[in-house]
């Protein structure tokens, strides 16, 4: 758990300064790109500090339409 900390601290400090600056751009679409891909880094290091591998998960989820099943790799 410590060695979690140890790495979770600076990568928080490093996401929070990069959340900051990503809320200050005025063009909205660039703004909502931009959060995108600092959120899909803040998922891959859950993932990675979870011991996991990246590419080898699936998302599965139940759709609304003919009770279809859709799956989204997370790579």
């Amino acid at each position: 758990m410590q060695d979690f900390f140890r790495k979770w601290c600076p990568f928080k400090n490093v996401y929070e300064k990069g959340k900051t600056e990503i809320l200050a751009i005025e063009n909205e679409d660039k703004r909502q790109e931009e959060l995108n891909k600092l959120n899909a880094s803040l998922e891959e290091w859950k993932l990675r500090a979870m011991g996991t591998t990246i590419g080898c998960h699936t998302i599965v989820k139940k759709g609304t339409e003919d009770n279809a099943i859709k799956t989204y790799d997370l790579t």
